[in-house]
């Protein structure tokens, strides 16, 4: 497995328990994840009262296609109320 960090800024995430959920919600995703990568909560380096930034480390499975990664953004089934913005680590 490739691992490679990001920074998320997540919209409706305010606090380590909201990003933990989060995280677990697209970990456990059937349509946009399916098992291809694993996310885990790094560091949370700013927290306003309706957004974060989080970095998190994305463990990819052998010949995954990164751009697919960031198509994860766009999931209605795993984001709920949530924006999300991934950028580059």
């Amino acid at each position: 497995m490739k691992t490679k960090e990001y920074q998320f800024l997540i919209r409706g995430c305010s606090s380590i328990k909201d990003v933990q959920e989060y995280i677990a919600e697209i970990n456990g995703c059937e349509f946009c994840n399916k098992g291809a990568f694993h996310l885990k909560l790094r560091n949370i380096p700013v927290k306003q009262e309706d957004f974060c930034t989080a970095i998190i480390e994305v463990k990819f499975k052998k010949n995954f296609d990164k751009r697919s990664f960031r198509k994860i953004a766009d999931c209605p089934n795993c984001h709920g109320d949530r924006d999300v913005l991934i950028l580059k680590g």
